[in-house]
């Protein structure tokens, strides 16, 4: 079985570290980290991730911000929104800004 290369956006160093934590035990490469949206987009072309984890409450650029630029540039990239209790308008908006239907 193949693993996927993911990026890892979020401004939160300990999340960012969690989430490492977990992909890498499952086998999956970690090939950047990011802490806020711009950093994604600058670097999304040089890493080409197979999979990026992006926390929505960022300072910078926000989550949903970043999605929306990243898919208008991108749009083959594949998106997990990584959320916090209470974000449910956000997390809408993410899915509602992708252009392609979502397999939920």
């Amino acid at each position: 079985m193949q693993m996927a290369k993911i990026m890892i956006v979020d401004d939160s160093g300990v999340m960012r570290k969690n989430i490492r934590s977990i992909l890498e035990r499952a086998g999956h490469e970690i090939v950047a980290e990011a802490a806020d949206g711009r950093e994604v987009l600058q670097n999304y072309i040089y890493y080409t991730p197979d999979i990026i984890t992006l926390d929505i409450s960022m300072p910078m650029m926000d989550g949903i911000e970043a999605l929306k630029n990243l898919i208008k540039v991108y749009p083959e990239a594949k998106v997990i929104i990584v959320s916090a209790m209470g974000q449910k308008m956000q997390v809408l908006e993410a899915i509602n800004s992708h252009s392609a239907p979502l397999g939920l």
